[in-house]
């Protein structure tokens, strides 16, 4: 499905996300401790400057001003805004050396980018009007 406009920035950035959760679920499931170990470290190191850094533009920029909108919107926003959270739980299970979580980091991280693209945005594309949707895309492109 081709991605309004406004929301392009953020579908670029779930390519990623994807791209990584196919890398952790593959590597997850070979079982090299060596190769989970360094993506684990590579994920932590990315982690605030990446990671973190979209889910706040997508929390500050769409969950939080349009998550009252209607109760879909709500409800996909709440879903979200919690897998944010078991994100950063990984993260810092991943920090004390627990390489055990990236499978789960994976499959969340595919299922979450996933909901992203196929539930929310077009939601979001569908019911906020054009100058809420600029609003969305100048506020994450400012912080990018």
């Amino acid at each position: 499905m081709q991605r309004i406009r406004q929301l392009q920035p953020l579908s670029m950035e779930h390519h990623l996300s994807l791209s990584l959760a196919a890398r952790a679920i593959k590597i997850a499931n070979a079982g090299d401790q060596l190769k989970i170990k360094q993506l684990c470290e590579q994920i932590v190191d990315e982690y605030k400057t990446v990671w973190r850094r979209h889910f706040d533009n997508e929390e500050q920029a769409m969950f939080t001003p349009y998550s009252t909108r209607d109760q879909q919107i709500k409800t996909l926003c709440d879903q979200l805004t919690q897998e944010h959270k078991q994100f950063d739980a990984f993260i810092e299970q991943m920090k004390s050396g627990n390489y055990k979580v990236l499978l789960e980091f994976g499959s969340l991280l595919k299922s979450h980018t996933r909901l992203e693209e196929r539930e929310l945005f077009p939601v979001i594309s569908e019911r906020l009007s054009q100058s809420e949707l600029d609003k969305i895309y100048q506020q994450i492109t400012a912080s990018g």
